[in-house]
């Protein structure tokens, strides 16, 4: 009985072996994208880092990560806006949206407040208080 179950961890371990991305590929594209936040990420290039098409890539980076590759990429993105507005509490957020990758001031906004809760300015004030 006992190897029977053994077996069957086995089974289902090599199932969601075979829906996640191996460890070298997850590293691989979350350096490309660390790398990459200021420009336009496709998921093409993503999934040829990772060795897959981009359909099978984007399946199991959500099965891995839990989320989208490029909600991944959004998340980065404003979590790079929050440390660049930490270390520099008087840059322009335009020029932030801009160093990370968002379209303008107004796509870091929409995408800041959908992910923390407040927009980027009323985050900015609680910092600095």
């Amino acid at each position: 009985m006992n190897s029977s179950t053994s077996s069957k961890e086995r089974s289902k371990r090599a199932v969601r072996d075979r829906n996640a991305l191996p460890e070298t590929a997850i590293r691989d594209v979350l350096i490309v994208i660390e790398c990459s936040l200021k420009r336009t990420i496709h998921l093409s290039e993503l999934a040829s880092v990772a060795g897959f098409s981009p359909y099978h890539f984007a399946r199991l980076f959500k099965n891995t990560m839990g989320i989208t590759p490029m909600e991944f990429v959004i998340q980065s993105r404003v979590e790079r806006a929050k440390r660049m507005m930490l270390d520099d509490d008087s840059s322009p957020l335009a020029s932030i949206a801009s160093a990370c990758g968002f379209a303008d001031q107004s796509h870091l906004g929409r995408n800041f407040k959908r992910i923390v809760g407040v927009t980027p300015l009323e985050w900015r004030k609680r910092q600095s208080a």
